[in-house]
């Protein structure tokens, strides 16, 4: 049997390349874990979140603030009766957490005179509600 000779430098260069497979390797697990809700840093303060919404004429117009930076929601509408919610938009907020939109209601809702209106982070899940009245 033949012995391998292995040089100082080979040696060197085998433990540089171990190190960074190991590092590049670490770096990438990431691709293979399952997905999370996102939390958002710092701590979102739900108390400060504000949401408005009226109806002018056959539209929705609907307003919000203190939400999560560049999340979508999703407005959801129903008659204040109690019937099925009826989703209305996916609006995506603005770096400051913020949204406004003015909206098409469908057609069985525009007759209404109040509605409850509600809007629904995407990922969290955390679910805002007013009504919104005719003006």
């Amino acid at each position: 049997m033949e012995k391998i000779r292995v040089s100082t430098k080979m040696v060197g260069i085998i433990l540089c390349v171990l190190t960074l497979l190991a590092v590049v390797g670490a770096e990438f697990t990431w691709l293979t874990l399952p997905a999370q809700a996102e939390e958002a840093w710092p701590p979102i303060n739900w108390t400060h979140i504000h949401f408005n919404a009226r109806i002018v004429g056959h539209r929705l117009i609907v307003a919000g603030s203190g939400f999560p930076h560049r999340r979508d929601v999703v407005v959801r509408a129903r008659r204040y009766d109690g019937s099925s919610w009826y989703s209305i938009a996916t609006l995506k907020t603005s770096r400051r957490g913020k949204f406004s939109a003015d909206l098409p209601l469908p057609h069985f809702l525009e007759i209404a005179n109040s509605l409850q209106v509600c809007v629904k982070d995407k990922s969290s899940g955390r679910l805002t509600c007013v009504i919104a009245r005719r003006y």
